[in-house]
């Protein structure tokens, strides 16, 4: 089973008005929501991870930073509020944010790679890549966060390789804006894929209403 993550921001960003998407999207078979620790203030993501709850859903909180300081931020933020899976941050942080969030019964599932920009992009070949997975693996996360359709190589290939390499679960996210990338991430094994922007933007379900694009990608995931 793979799980559909629908992340409420845009553009690496949490959007203005989450709860009132999640109003629109909590009864139509979603069952993990995201969000970023940057786009509304902090008094605002404590508000929507409340709504998560009250809704009975996942809480995932992806760090997108590509410093020291930003990154630690972030682990703060989600051992403040509480959420159920802390995703990305940068990997070389990965101790330093295992420490923050210890004892919070939060998962964890660092990005590999070097990530740059926004929206971001993975650096690094495929092989530096596996080879920081399994050292992520080893340091005890829960999981990992990969960037496959942000890298410049073959990004099903890095999918696969990074996958078959580990024993933990790999959270597929970044540009899959298609039912076919939803697809090719569900036949390389990944534990789930989060999903965003594309809603936003209508491209899963061309002319589909918001509602059609989050129903779309939940029918994928009922028929692996």
């Amino acid at each position: 089973m793979t799980d559909f993550i629908f992340f409420l921001t845009y553009n690496d960003r949490t959007i203005p008005t989450p709860i009132l998407v999640l109003d629109h999207v909590k009864d139509l078979g979603v069952k993990n929501i995201g969000f970023k620790d940057v786009g509304i203030p902090k008094h605002r993501l404590v508000e929507l991870k409340k709504a998560i709850d009250d809704a009975g859903l996942t809480s995932y909180l992806e760090v997108v930073s590509e410093d020291r300081e930003s990154t630690l931020r972030g682990a703060r933020i989600a051992a403040e509020l509480g959420v159920d899976r802390l995703i990305g941050s940068q990997g070389q942080y990965a101790e330093d944010v295992m420490e923050i969030i210890k004892g919070t019964g939060i998962e964890f599932y660092p990005f590999v790679g070097k990530i740059s920009g926004i929206p971001s992009v993975l650096h690094g070949s495929i092989d530096e890549i596996v080879a920081e997975a399994l050292e992520k693996q080893e340091m005890g996360v829960a999981g990992i966060d990969l960037l496959a359709y942000r890298h410049k190589e073959n990004p099903e290939e890095l999918m696969e390789r990074v996958i078959d390499a580990l024993e933990i679960p790999v959270i597929v996210a970044g540009s899959i804006g298609s039912l076919e990338r939803i697809r090719r991430v569900i036949k390389a094994g990944a534990s789930g894929f989060t999903i965003g922007t594309a809603v936003f933007d209508r491209t899963i379900v061309p002319l589909g209403s918001l509602e059609d694009q989050v129903i779309a990608v939940v029918n994928e995931t009922k028929e692996e």
